[in-house]
């Protein structure tokens, strides 16, 4: 019995997570933000499961500044310099959310849910920002 017992233990301390663990089902992206723009333009989630994007500004040499994702954040939410920047949401049906800049100009990306084909249009170099200055 005290064998059977130790084993068990064992078991549960060499087990990540412990006793009662499930796998995290989050989606976790990481998206730069350089003078090029979003890297990667494009991410693929699938529908139902939490997502997280950290983005994480790279550059002092870009318009993007600030992100904004409408339909997912209520207003732009600020890059700083060098720090990650977490948005979490949770997609229920396929579609594409596009995110951009503070200025929603020139540099964006999307996050395609449930989609398995890249769009035309994200495969477009994002350098720069049009009337943003830089």
């Amino acid at each position: 019995m005290r064998r059977f017992l130790l084993v068990w233990v064992l078991l549960i301390v060499i087990t990540p997570g412990g006793l009662g663990a499930a796998p995290s089902s989050e989606q976790v992206h990481r998206i730069a933000v350089t003078d090029r723009g979003f890297v990667p333009q494009e991410v693929r989630v699938e529908p139902g499961r939490p997502v997280k994007l950290i983005f994480r500004r790279e550059s002092a040499n870009t318009c993007a500044t600030s992100v904004q994702m409408p339909g997912v954040l209520a207003q732009a939410v600020p890059l700083p310099l060098k720090k990650d920047v977490a948005v979490q949401f949770t997609p229920r049906e396929e579609r594409r959310l596009r995110f951009g800049c503070g200025m929603n100009m020139m540099i964006h990306g999307e996050v395609l849910v449930g989609e398995s084909s890249p769009s035309p249009e994200s495969h477009e170099d994002s350098k720069g920002c049009g009337g943003c200055g830089h």
